[in-house]
């Protein structure tokens, strides 16, 4: 299994209005579409 880490500054967190949880539920709903479109592979994501 690896980890992904993406550091997302607060400023751009404060302008756009978003919360970290919602940041890193959306990533990982990316990160697993892709991983099924391109790779036909499911990682469990719900």
């Amino acid at each position: 299994m690896c980890r992904v880490t993406i550091q997302i500054p607060e400023a751009v967190l404060y302008d756009t209005h978003i919360r970290t949880k919602q940041v890193n539920d959306y990533a990982r709903k990316l990160i697993a579409l892709d991983y099924y479109t391109r790779h036909h592979v499911s990682i469990g994501y719900k």
